[in-house]
């Protein structure tokens, strides 16, 4: 069931404000409920969005009719049922890689929670044999979301064989990261197949803190949920929203050493999320977030861009021509 949010209040109470947050939060568009605002050229007191916010979000029902124009409360209700009908039936898929974890699980309820099952895909993306698919697979069928199984395995070996043939030596860190970037295409391939399919990001606050993950790889996404959690938060998240446990205790691993996440870093999730939340760590491990933290900055800036100097007529939102 797709979701439609009403924000309701007294004048001045920050409603269109509030509208805007969840408007871009959520990917949203906002259909306006103001007496005055559907009236042209009342500009003054009536606290249209400006131009930017307009630009950035998708409104309904501004400057629809002039000040004599005669409209009633009837007219309204077809125009909002007519933009909202619009605006579901281009709604969008939420396309999530599952590995039956804490985070992609938690993702994947909050998926369902804020879009409806119907309109999140899980993804499995095992590399040969997976000998925890089995947590992926209940996963999806805990949620009850439509999902498929794409096995990555011959698309790796085949880029390595290929590497080999050409005379190239694949490196430890290829062989690491490569089916985490093999897996984002995958999902990036899956949601352009599907109706309006967007590709959210898996990952939680104190791996990103480290740079534990794969630029291009598991890093990517149209957006982060989880961004700015901790691990000790997402299970909390996970368990609000009614998840097993089984889906929030499964230690998160490479998938290829059998080491987990915190025996390849050297130091506890927790140590992270003590010093990220509470600013306390003992001083050797803090040295070891500190380094791993700068040294992995790179994964989250856009790509750097040589400015040349030359004019330019034209400004956009992001800081990329800057």
């Amino acid at each position: 069931m797709k979701r439609i949010l009403a924000v309701a209040g007294p004048t001045a109470s920050g409603k269109s404000a509030l509208a805007l947050h969840l408007a871009e939060k959520f990917d949203g568009e906002i259909i306006s409920f103001d007496s005055m605002q559907i009236y042209r050229g009342m500009d003054i007191g009536t606290a249209k969005p400006t131009k930017e916010e307009m630009e950035g979000v998708h409104h309904h029902l501004l400057d629809m009719v002039e000040p004599g124009e005669d409209f009633s409360a009837g007219k309204y209700v077809q125009l909002a049922d007519s933009c909202v009908q619009d605006i579901l039936s281009r709604g969008k898929t939420a396309v999530i890689g599952i590995s039956g974890g804490k985070d992609s699980s938690t993702v994947a309820a909050l998926a369902v929670a804020a879009y409806g099952r119907e309109n999140v895909y899980g993804v499995l993306l095992p590399n040969g044999v997976q000998p925890d698919i089995d947590y992926s697979q209940a996963l999806v069928e805990h949620l009850q979301i439509p999902h498929c199984t794409i096995n990555i395995h011959d698309a790796v070996q085949g880029v390595l064989t290929e590497m080999e043939r050409a005379g190239l030596t694949p490196s430890r860190q290829t062989v690491v990261n490569l089916p985490s970037r093999i897996r984002m295409s995958t999902l990036y391939a899956v949601a352009q197949s599907l109706d309006a399919g967007v590709v959210i990001n898996t990952s939680n606050l104190s791996e990103d803190w480290v740079g534990y993950c794969t630029i291009y790889g598991d890093s990517a996404g149209a957006f982060s949920p989880l961004g700015m959690y901790t691990t000790e938060e997402v299970i909390a998240l996970g368990a609000e929203l009614g998840l097993p446990e089984k889906f929030l205790i499964k230690p998160p691993s490479d998938g290829l050493t059998g080491l987990t996440d915190e025996d390849n870093l050297g130091f506890t999730y927790h140590a992270v999320n003590e010093y990220v939340r509470k600013g306390v760590v003992d001083p050797a491990v803090k040295e070891k977030i500190d380094r791993l933290h700068r040294t992995s900055r790179f994964k989250f800036q856009l790509m750097p861009v040589y400015h040349n100097g030359l004019p330019m007529a034209l400004t956009d939102e992001t800081d990329y021509y800057k």
